[in-house]
């Protein structure tokens, strides 16, 4: 007679070997189909049809043409405020519209090292709009930048 904790042993062993299999075959036999990739625009339109009009007409409201030549957002943490600033080319900063902001991760202070969920303190140019993320539109900043690693 076979001792019963071997005989669990060779239950689950048994189980994690189909379950392997099972995963292999669907890999094989039902790929994934390829997330489909969209532009900024595209992604801008879907999450909301009449943004673009919406921001137009702040930037034509202000004097600044849509879309402008320069754009500065700042994003005030404490305050939980975005603030969009945009100028023609050899024209002052005018300032556009404030929106909320209305999640964040971490807490107060500078972001000091990767995975701690900060957001970063400091000045970034944007590097990419990213229309496929998992949200909305995401964008990636120039994070550390050359003062970050001067610090560091």
């Amino acid at each position: 007679m076979v001792p019963r904790s071997r005989t669990l042993t060779r239950l689950i062993a048994g189980g994690l070997a189909l379950g392997a299999l099972a995963f292999w075959l669907s890999k094989q036999h039902f790929p994934q189909k390829p997330k489909p990739v969209r532009t900024v625009k595209e992604a801008v339109k879907e999450f909301s049809p009449t943004g673009g009009q919406r921001v137009r007409q702040r930037f034509e409201a202000r004097g600044v043409a849509y879309p402008p030549a320069r754009v500065l957002i700042i994003a005030l943490k404490r305050e939980m405020k975005l603030e969009i600033y945009a100028a023609n080319s050899d024209e002052p900063w005018t300032w556009v519209h404030t929106y909320p902001i209305l999640a964040s991760s971490g807490h107060e202070g500078p972001k000091l090292q990767e995975g701690d969920r900060q957001v970063p303190e400091g000045f970034y140019r944007i590097e990419l709009l990213n229309p496929n993320s998992r949200y909305h539109l995401s964008l990636r900043v120039n994070y550390p930048s050359p003062h970050d690693i001067q610090r560091a």
